[in-house]
């Protein structure tokens, strides 16, 4: 994804010149600290990761939100930043199946998120969107995300066969939430 952002913003095409901003949304379990590494300083690149933390890579925590250009590019941040195109970086390892983290999110989710993603590139970048596949460790999951993500894409009706997780969530994940609300004023 790094290297598809670097060729946008440096290679116009014969279409359109190239591009002056972009987002890169990381929907993967694990951080992902080389793509944030390689837009740490810069303000032409938007870095938005959410991950399961403490996981491997163990980093990405909260206060990590770039220096230089590149400060303060974190969270839902898409309305202040306004790129000119949307890359996802997605993986299915947050859904409740897979063997390697505890997120629990659904296939149903994964569309939902697709679907917002998509509209808001829809409303604000001319539809320009482009999704990339990362990881993801249950094949049945795999499966049912990437027809839910089709399906959003496409503003077809989809259901999950899957369904929600069969255990419940806990609710450890609003202190992050409320952590990142203080760290952004949001």
């Amino acid at each position: 994804i790094a290297v598809a952002a670097e060729y946008l913003l440096h290679q116009p095409d014969i279409y359109s010149p190239k591009a002056q901003k972009l987002a890169i949304v990381d929907l993967d379990l694990h951080h992902g600290n080389g793509t944030q590494e390689i837009f740490w300083q810069r303000a032409d690149v938007f870095y938005l990761s959410t991950h399961q933390q403490p996981l491997y890579p163990y980093s990405g925590s909260l206060e990590e939100t770039g220096a230089g250009g590149g400060d303060g590019l974190i969270l839902p941040l898409l309305d202040r930043y306004q790129p000119e195109m949307i890359l996802v970086s997605y993986g299915y390892d947050p859904h409740w199946m897979d063997p390697l983290g505890s997120l629990l999110l659904s296939a149903g989710g994964y569309g939902k998120l697709a679907a917002k993603l998509a509209g808001w590139a829809d409303q604000h970048c001319g539809g320009k969107i482009a999704w990339f596949l990362e990881g993801g460790y249950d094949p049945e999951a795999a499966q049912a995300c990437s027809l839910a993500v089709v399906a959003a894409l496409l503003g077809q009706p989809w259901q999950d066969p899957l369904g929600p997780a069969p255990y419940a969530e806990t609710s450890s994940w609003r202190r992050m939430v409320e952590r990142a609300q203080d760290i952004w004023s949001l």
